[in-house]
């Protein structure tokens, strides 16, 4: 009975601790800004250009680091130049829409990443028709 007795307590404690404790996500120690969010009457074939600064936020053991850049868009080729910079400093994301593009919006979605901290942001490429 007294075996019972513990393992009735053991398992209350578990499950205390298991959902009885909510964690919060820990914040990303940085922010990142793009400029400009949109860019209007691009040109198929041609480079348009975002740039992006990281600054930190608070303290912590990731303060100072550099922060890896990643970028995506359906119908464009991208290039980031660094691909990662320190807080301070800034990049370009070229992004040069496809042929295919014309008359399209696109959505360049950007990445920043340091350590398990990671922060999304998406500017927009309106690209005209060809004449």
């Amino acid at each position: 009975m007294r075996c019972l007795s513990v393992m009735l307590i053991i398992l209350a404690a578990m499950i205390s601790l298991t959902y009885g404790c909510k964690t919060e996500d820990a914040p990303s120690g940085f922010s990142v800004e793009v400029m400009p969010t949109q860019i209007d009457d691009a040109v198929p074939g041609q480079t348009s250009v975002f740039t992006v600064s990281v600054t930190d936020i608070g303290g912590g053991d990731e303060a100072g680091k550099p922060v890896s850049l990643s970028s995506e868009a359906a119908g464009a080729t991208i290039t980031i130049e660094p691909p990662a910079i320190a807080p301070g400093q800034t990049a370009e994301i070229r992004v040069t829409p496809d042929a295919e593009s014309a008359g399209q919006t696109l959505t360049v979605t950007m990445s920043a990443q340091r350590g398990k901290a990671k922060l999304d942001s998406t500017a927009t490429i309106v690209v005209r028709k060809e004449p």
